[in-house]
Parts: structure tokens; sequence; C-alpha cells
């Protein structure tokens, strides 16, 4: 009975500082939208392709660079968290872009619903994204996109 209590207690500690280390990770920038894109229920193996497609219409259409850092979860269900920013030459943010209308995109696209929020509270999400939908075995880090512009958007 021991060393079960003990295997748990190590690998909450794991867990924990897992989850502590993304949300450090997550704090190096400020973001702008807080994306949530449902997949099917298999984790959709095309999702990169859709992020992707999804993500080239955004740019393209709102004429505006965009960085993120994510997680893919399939916990309830498959799904992708995504925190952004994104700016161009004539000062234009993600929070100048009208998210409902990438919200429909995504639902076009994948026939599964999307939301997106506007960060006010940075501490607030990044803690939901590292701590809550982190589940060991269920979770993983997604790909950042743009390093150039994480890059130039990391606080010091």
């Amino acid at each position: 009975m021991r060393d079960d209590n003990a295997e748990y207690w190590r690998r909450h500690e794991v867990d924990s500082r897992l989850k502590a280390s993304t949300n450090d990770l997550f704090n190096r920038w400020q973001w702008e939208w807080f994306i949530t894109l449902n997949l099917a229920r298999n984790g959709c193996p095309e999702a990169e392709d859709l992020l992707k497609k999804w993500r080239i219409e955004l740019t393209t259409s709102e004429h505006i660079q965009i960085a993120y850092e994510g997680i893919y979860n399939n916990i309830p269900q498959a799904h992708i968290h995504l925190l952004a920013f994104g700016k161009n030459k004539d000062g234009k943010s993600l929070l100048d872009v009208n998210h409902r209308r990438w919200e429909k995109r995504w639902s076009v696209l994948t026939k599964k619903p999307a939301v997106i929020i506007p960060v006010y509270s940075q501490k607030g999400v990044t803690q939901y994204v590292s701590h809550f939908n982190t589940p060991p075995g269920h979770s993983e880090l997604l790909q950042p996109y743009n390093k150039k512009l994480l890059d130039k958007g990391l606080i010091q």
C-alpha cells in the first residue's frame, strides 16, 4: 500500500511541476485572444492542416501577422487551446479583429464549434490553459507558430 501511495505522490509532484512550467512559459507573452477549436471525436487526423488553413485565411483576410502557443487536449473531447497575439505595420492587433467571424470560419471548416475570447486577464487565461487543460497522458504542447513574432513579443 505504501508503494502505491508513494507512486501517486511522485506522479502528482511531476504533474504539478509540468503545469507550473507550462504556466511560466505561457506568461512570457501578452496574449490578445484565447482560442478553443473543437475537433472531431477521433482527434481529427487532419487537425494541423485545418488549423493551418484557418490561420492562413485569418492572416490574409485581416492583413495581420499572428503568433501563438497552444495545447492539444482530448478530454472530454478533442480540442485545441491557443493563446495568440498579432500585429501589422499599421498597429492593428487581434483585439481589433472581429473574433466572431473567425469562430464561424472554424465551424465552417470543421463542422465543430470554436470559441474565441479577447484576453483581459493574462493570469487567468494562462492558469486555465496550463493547469486545467494538461491532464497527464491526454494533452500535449503544440508547436509554437511564428517564432520570429514570438521572439519580438517576449515580455522582458
